[in-house]
């Protein structure tokens, strides 16, 4: 009911009206200031002020003796209220109080009304007035629990309109857009202001917003108007951050700090997560007790994200509670007892453990599969338990919110946001700070600047969010925005932060934004942004953000924007089509229920940000937006390198794995184009072109994670692998096809060569060196250049050792016998060139319809032509030389010793020096005679002159 202290608290955190010691001896003194205060800065600009004794009352004069018996008993003078009463002795008035605290609260408490003179007084209505100017004055605190403020109609204003303090938190709420809820908060911070002293900004601490919005929390029930009570402070949290006050907690920083959800309780990673568990060594749980710890820095080890860490120790201090709880009677713990955790006749599993604790239904399944995982490490887990481990049906899902937007559309959406943006809901003051720079004068431009820069910039959306006004925007001497600095939250192999250079043109409007934003918000709380290992800095002042919370913008508000503005888009393509303009029309915003769409962006303004949660569905969601800039910078042609500065990647297995959406139309289309620019017919740029090849354009045009659309890769463009048996024997097996393994492999992890793909695995056994006889090996008619090079390096090396064989054979030397041996193994690697140009030939005649596929094969014909052997070398070094693969080092031993020759002959002395010291230089030398000789005419004579050479 009521108490009396030596001194007041901060807050009145009790149900109990608390009244000063000090106060019991002064209620005469109180309440004739409290009267004259009321008649004469209240009644006097009421009806009553009719009567002649309010009219002629004087403030200070306490003349209330000449007041009708109604009004004195009004004002507690006499049988009404009965507080204080007149004694007229010897001429002489004299002031008796007739009451104390105790009978006056009681009266406060009971809401029924007194007669007085005939007429009903509710007690209730006068006394609220005498306990707040009490308050006023620091005398006396309501409860926190009260309900009188909060029903009774009493303006504060009148009492404290001298307080700055009050003023200025009374206009701040009268901001609100909802009127008739400023009007209720008002009240609300009446009933604040009652049961706290304060009465200046200094007066207000920390930890007693703290104080009061927890207990706010945990008595919820009993808190009169609890959810305006918790907005009302939360006001008063950043009126106190926008004057300066630097020690105050934001909004949501004290909201999540009080929230303990059983699956986000947050353990201290410094310290033993399972202290509580206090066990000796000779405990059942001992032992997992050391092996959780053992796996906890293993996972720290492995670079895992410290919010995933906290999400498994929840897990595990879990099943260390079910154990404890259900299995406290075994005496070990081993595979028999991690069996009857999941064993389905068994009534208390550890999933229906889980199910009781309150835990939400997805963090359920999230808890069996950490603790699946530890007890894998543990080497606990049995083909039982695992079998019997419930799993979580996937739902099925209805619409692919990944997909990369098209491109038309993406145009479209920056136009709408620099042209014409949609309205979002924060309630800002346009007055605040200078707007020139701004056309849309109602618009608050937070929103539309993050979502143009996020269409702009494929990086996260966290990322975007927490981008910090201090450190995120550079700018160069001139002051113009140079690049943007990103603080990476996700890569954990990352050393160096994230630096994106600023070449969008519409993004230059940042520079006079983030002076609106420093003008707007001049004083900004940090924000503790993500204290990962890897994050740069952990204090940011957030570069996009709203009034009411002082932090950065919400992934609730980030996606009820995305919403409006793929509305807005709709309802352009809706009215498009409408019109004629168009023939079909594309969704990409509806409503849930099949009702009419938006047909205006006045209605779509109208609907608030819950509606269009619930209400709307998109078929692109904030990750898209993501998967489109990666798609769409890929699809222009740029490097894949430029891509990982771009996305914030360090490896190419995510953009060219998950993030690239292409259509099968744009497929198509890219990869033409792609072996246009390929041009594989070019030796200099073989072996560049094979590369770029293998690891940006079928990474980029396909699924490298699906086999299937590997093999569709190698089969669009024309590639295969021969099959060859394990040995010469007829009943020998097919070896595996490198069209299989490759596609189970990553490109990155393939062998390019210059005529063709080698899978990465070991070569068969005799096959090694061989490719035209390896089933492993992958080619075709874009390695048509590079087939034939080694094809016709194989065969003058036949021709070499041939004449070598034969001279050996008939001098009778010991090696005549391997020379016949190496001559086999090279007629096979010869037949088996020749294999593989049949078979490039014979595709090349079935698709001949089909120019496309004769991109670098037109007028040429794959066929076999005699020539002189030292021209055969000439051509085989030279085109080895072009590639930048290796010479054969007989011929090019000869062609130095010909050109050397040659050089003697056509009397180039100081060439004959340069050709002792660079025998490669010989291939030049001859071949500049060789050309000109073709162009004369001469070529039977400069081949008849090299070939005399000996």
């Amino acid at each position: 009911m009521y108490k009396f202290v030596d001194v007041l608290p901060c807050v009145n955190l009790t149900d109990d009206i608390l009244i000063l010691n000090t106060a019991k001896n002064s209620i005469k003194k109180d309440w004739f200031a409290f009267c004259d205060h009321f008649i004469s800065h209240e009644l006097k600009h009421t009806s009553l002020n009719k009567k002649p004794e309010i009219r002629n009352y004087k403030e200070g004069s306490n003349n209330f003796v000449s007041f009708s018996g109604t009004l004195k008993n009004l004002f507690g003078f006499g049988n009404g209220l009965d507080i204080l009463d007149f004694k007229y002795t010897d001429g002489i008035y004299s002031i008796l109080v007739t009451t104390d605290y105790e009978k006056m609260i009681s009266m406060y408490n009971d809401s029924s009304s007194i007669r007085i003179n005939g007429k009903f007084f509710t007690p209730i209505s006068i006394l609220t007035r005498f306990f707040v100017y009490q308050r006023y004055h620091k005398k006396l605190l309501f409860p926190i629990t009260t309900k009188a403020i909060s029903h009774f109609k009493y303006d504060f204003s009148k009492l404290f309109k001298t307080n700055k303090l009050y003023l200025e938190l009374h206009e701040l709420i009268l901001k609100s857009k909802d009127k008739k809820y400023a009007r209720s908060e008002l009240k609300t911070l009446d009933g604040i202001i009652s049961c706290c002293l304060w009465s200046t900004k200094e007066d207000i601490m920390n930890e007693d917003i703290n104080q009061f919005q927890t207990y706010c929390f945990k008595n919820k029930d009993n808190i009169v108007s609890f959810p305006r009570k918790i907005s009302v402070l939360n006001k008063i949290r950043l009126y106190l951050l926008e004057s300066g006050v630097s020690n105050i907690d934001t909004p949501n920083i004290f909201t999540n700090s009080i929230r303990t959800n059983p699956q986000t309780i947050v353990y201290d990673m410094k310290k033993d997560p399972f202290e509580w568990l206090s066990i000796d060594k000779t405990h059942k749980l001992f032992s997992l007790k050391t092996d959780a710890n053992l796996y906890l820095q293993r996972l720290y080890i492995d670079g895992i994200k410290t919010a995933t860490r906290k999400k498994y120790m929840v897990a595990i201090n879990h099943m260390f509670k079910y154990i404890i709880k259900e299995q406290e009677d075994l005496d070990t713990f081993d595979e028999n007892t991690v069996n009857s955790m999941f064993d389905v006749n068994n009534k208390n599993t550890f999933f229906k453990y889980l199910q009781l604790q309150n835990i939400a239904e997805g963090s359920q399944y999230e808890a069996l599969s950490v603790v699946n995982k530890f007890l894998q490490f543990c080497g606990l887990i049995t083909p039982f338990a695992k079998r019997n481990i419930p799993k979580r049906k996937k739902k099925r899902r209805t619409i692919t919110s990944r997909n990369a937007m098209p491109q038309e559309m993406l145009n479209e959406l920056k136009k709408i946001l620099t042209t014409n943006p949609p309205k979002p809901s924060t309630v800002w003051e346009p007055s605040k700070a200078n707007l020139d720079w701004w056309e849309f004068k109602d618009i608050y431009p937070v929103q539309p600047l993050m979502m143009l820069m996020h269409l702009n910039i494929p990086i996260r959306g966290g990322q975007l969010r927490h981008l910090c006004r201090n450190k995120s925007l550079v700018f160069n001497h001139d002051g113009n925005l140079e690049r943007f600095i990103i603080n990476t939250d996700k890569n954990v192999n990352r050393d160096m932060l994230q630096e994106i250079p600023n070449v969008w043109e519409e993004l230059n409007i940042l520079k006079d934004y983030l002076q609106w934003n420093k003008e707007y918000y001049p004083t900004l709380p940090q924000y503790k942004y993500n204290n990962e290992e890897n994050t740069p800095w952990e204090d940011i002042e957030p570069l996009f953000l709203i009034p009411n919370s002082l932090q950065p913008i919400t992934p609730f508000q980030h996606k009820v924007y995305l919403i409006k503005l793929l509305c807005t888009y709709q309802i352009k393509i809706n009215n498009a089509y409408q019109s004629g303009y168009i023939k079909y029309k594309s969704n990409v915003a509806w409503k849930k229920d099949s009702k009419e769409f938006f047909r205006t962006i006045e209605e779509l303004n109208q609907a608030n940000d819950t509606y269009l949660i619930k209400k709307i569905q998109v078929a692109y969601n904030i990750h898209a937006i993501r998967v489109t800039g990666i798609t769409r910078y890929l699809y222009a042609g740029v490097n894949l390198n430029v891509l990982l500065m771009l996305t914030g990647h360090v490896d190419y297995n995510m953009i060219v794995n998950v993030y690239t959406k292409f259509t099968q139309e744009e497929k198509k289309e890219i990869l033409q184009s792609a072996v246009q620019k390929l041009r594989f017919d070019q030796p200099e740029e073989l072996v560049n072109n094979v590369e770029s090849f293998i690891f940006n354009e079928i990474p980029c045009h396909y699924d490298t994670s699906n086999p299937k659309d590997i093999k569709k890769a190698f089969r669009e463009n024309g590639l295969f692998s021969m099959k060859r048996k394990a040995s010469t024997l007829q009943d020998s097996l097919d070896i595996d096809s490198g069209i299989n393994i490759a596609s189970i492999k990553h490109p990155t992890s393939w062998f390019p060569m210059i005529s063709g793909i080698c899978p990465g695995v070991q070569c068969p056994e005799g096959r090694e060196r061989k490719c035209s006889l390896c089933s492993y090996f992958i080619t075709g008619r874009l390695f048509l250049d590079g087939i034939i090079h080694m094809a016709n390096l194989a065969m003058t090396s036949f021709v070499r050792l041939s004449k070598e064989h034969e001279q050996e054979k008939k001098v009778g030397t010991r090696y005549s016998d391997t020379k016949a041996t190496k001559l086999e193994l090279l007629v096979e690697e010869i037949m088996g060139w020749h294999e593989i140009l049949d078979k490039i030939e014979s595709d090349i005649t079935k698709s001949i319809e089909d120019n496309s596929l004769m991109l670098y094969v037109q007028n040429k014909v794959i066929e076999a032509r005699e020539v002189n052997s030292s021209l055969a070398y000439l051509e085989n070094c030279y085109q080895a030389k072009l590639m930048g693969v290796e010479q054969d080092d007989y011929g090019l031993k000869l062609l130095t010793i010909k050109a050397i020759q040659f050089a003697q002959s056509m009397n180039e002395e100081e060439k004959v020096v340069e050709l002792i010291n660079d025998n490669v230089d010989a291939i030049d030398y001859l071949m500049e005679y060789y050309i000109d000789a073709k162009k004369k005419g001469l070529l039977t004579s400069f081949i008849k002159e090299i070939s005399e050479k000996k």
